[in-house]
């Protein structure tokens, strides 16, 4: 035992004898405890017992490394890292609401600001940024469903054959010889198994038995007959009903002659009598009682916290442009500005005066009509000048959008003019440097020309298609981009 790094904790002895331990060479430690920084109590977690998680992730995101990243780096670093490091928690405790929102605010002003310490001016609604990108969203994880989907991996481990030191501690001092679909939430003390608990409902969806001798499997509260389970059919009645106890096991109901069951009183006992006639018994079998984990139509030998997410999550309608915006060889940025923009949630100044501002509606470029997003991307007379330019480029004859589902459709339609995944380079950059330009008028009173946006506009392809000259699809695209320069 290596003495500086033990701690003695003591109970029911006096000071003399706690000081004559003390002096062995043991600091006295005190409750509660920390164990691989965790946390290890029996009662609900404070904010106290889960700041050194809030504080690690605001470190993380406060460093100077963090705050110069782009909107699309900064999602990144949620994905990767900071959701990584909340997994630990996540797969231990059930944590509380508070804690949930905490790390959600600060996520959401990492990605709006890049400053933690400031109210995140939010573009898009974090419900929306956490669906995935095929139905619109960033294809983050809601934190409350993502911690519920691995927290239901304990009530995996509670009944499968595994070396998990938890679940043998459990079953043996927790569970013993009462049913775990039966135990009293209300009657027990520590939070952490009442949270576990409370998790029952939701694990019967996906918690399936496959009967072999009946060992195992709960008679009432295990999905192992055709008639799934039958405790939700009888309800608390239904031991009186059958004559079978609430914690009996199937192998405990059935013998080599047949089923020990009371004689059927009602319709619905009835068909139990039916159902249990049309199956082999299980005390026929000796194979044992097999646990499997069903999410949807998949039937799984082993617990996954993706799919039985993907089952929880709250489901939005898919998009029909995400392929527009996210296709393969896509600047980031620019495909994270135009995913604000086919949501109209850019603040452009009809937008900002919809919500009560009392500013000025006239476009920030041309000072003639409206800012809108079609307005201001297709319909300006800045914006007309640097499309006809970029259509000239592509080969095209110029020609103009008027809506954005206009140019939503051109960039659907496949011809043999110009590549489709040169279109989207463009059309992305276009925006990108369109939404810049606003800004810079705005906000630094400095403008440019149509002419010099366009000279950006074809530095910043010619980049990209140098970076990926090794991809399949720009292998010709630094030819097709150069034709009609």
């Amino acid at each position: 035992m290596n003495i500086s790094k033990a701690e003695l904790f003591v109970a029911g002895l006096s000071l003399a004898e706690t000081t004559d331990l003390v002096n062995l060479g043991f600091s006295l430690g005190s409750l509660p405890v920390r164990y691989l920084g965790l946390p290890r109590m029996h009662r609900k977690l404070c904010i106290c017992d889960y700041r050194p998680l809030i504080d690690q992730l605001k470190s993380r995101f406060s460093s100077w490394t963090s705050r110069a990243l782009s909107f699309a780096g900064r999602k990144q670093l949620l994905s990767s890292v900071i959701y990584g490091k909340v997994n630990f928690w996540f797969s231990t405790f059930l944590l509380p609401k508070g804690c949930i929102k905490a790390i959600e605010s600060l996520c959401a002003r990492f990605v709006w600001n890049g400053n933690v310490t400031t109210r995140a001016v939010a573009k898009v609604s974090w419900s929306s940024v956490c669906l995935p990108k095929q139905e619109g969203g960033l294809g983050l994880r809601d934190l409350t469903i993502w911690n519920t989907s691995l927290c239901l991996n304990l009530i995996w481990l509670l009944h499968t054959e595994n070396e998990s030191l938890w679940a043998m501690w459990t079953k043996t001092n927790r569970i013993g010889d009462k049913n775990f679909w039966s135990i009293d939430e209300s009657k027990q003390t520590s939070w952490i198994w009442k949270s576990i608990l409370k998790l029952r409902p939701i694990a019967e969806n996906f918690l399936k038995c496959e009967v072999g001798n009946g060992d195992k499997a709960s008679f009432w509260f295990y999905d192992w007959s055709p008639m799934g389970r039958l405790f939700k059919l009888f309800g608390h009645s239904g031991p009186r009903q059958l004559g079978v106890p609430i914690n009996a096991l199937v192998s405990s109901c059935c013998s080599s002659t047949g089923w020990n069951l009371r004689p059927a009183r009602s319709p619905l006992a009835e068909q139990v009598h039916i159902m249990l006639c049309s199956i082999s018994l299980p005390s026929s079998s000796s194979v044992p009682d097999k646990f499997l984990w069903q999410v949807g139509d998949i039937t799984l030998q082993s617990y996954s916290a993706s799919l039985t997410w993907e089952e929880l999550r709250h489901h939005g309608q898919r998009q029909s442009w995400t392929c527009i915006v996210w296709f393969k060889g896509h600047i980031p940025s620019h495909a994270f500005m135009m995913w604000i923009a086919y949501l109209d949630c850019l603040p452009t100044r009809m937008r900002l005066a919809s919500w009560g501002l009392q500013i000025d509606k006239s476009c920030c470029i041309c000072n003639h009509y409206e800012e809108s997003r079609d307005h201001l991307f297709l319909r300006c007379s800045f914006s007309e000048q640097l499309w006809k330019l970029l259509m000239r480029r592509m080969g095209y004859r110029p020609f103009l959008f008027h809506t954005w589902t206009a140019m939503h459709s051109w960039l659907e339609t496949a011809d043999s003019t110009c590549p489709y995944t040169l279109r989207l380079l463009v059309v992305q950059a276009t925006i990108y440097k369109i939404w810049a330009e606003r800004n810079r008028r705005l906000h630094c009173s400095v403008s440019s020309t149509p002419q010099n946006l366009l000279r950006d506009i074809d530095r910043l392809v010619r980049n990209v298609i140098l970076a990926r000259k090794n991809h399949k699809k720009f292998h010709t695209l630094m030819q097709c981009w150069l034709k009609f320069a």
